[in-house]
């Protein structure tokens, strides 16, 4: 099955050139682990059904793919960081965080996949 993932990436290539770029096909998810899994049952694009779609079937259709794809991307990557200070009988207390790696989350936002501009989702 990880096999034919170079080949499934290649027939969505044209549709989401800026995602497939940025997926290696040599992560391997939990999902891919032939030890845990039984039986595979999912839901993967083929690259064919793009044309003549709704705008319903269309929605479906990328978040199918996109799912797909972000499995493999990195993890995300952030720094997490607080602060808390005391003046007398106050106490102050900041939180914050900073991306470091947009991994993952970089699939999940449509409106920077140039080639997929002009679907709304």
């Amino acid at each position: 099955m990880h096999a034919e993932v170079p080949k499934k990436l290649a027939a969505i290539v044209g549709m989401y050139t800026k995602l497939t770029n940025g997926a290696n096909p040599k992560v391997q998810s939990p999902c891919w682990e032939d030890s845990k899994v039984i039986a595979y049952h999912a839901i993967i694009p083929t690259g064919h059904a793009e044309l003549g779609l709704s705008h319903d079937e269309r929605n479906v259709f990328d978040a199918i793919a996109r799912r797909y794809m972000a499995q493999f991307y990195p993890k995300l990557q952030y720094l997490q960081m607080s602060l808390d200070g005391q003046n007398g009988d106050d106490v102050f207390c900041s939180t914050w965080s900073k991306t470091l790696v947009d991994g993952r989350k970089e699939v999940d936002q449509p409106a920077l996949d140039a080639n997929r501009s002009s679907l709304t989702l």
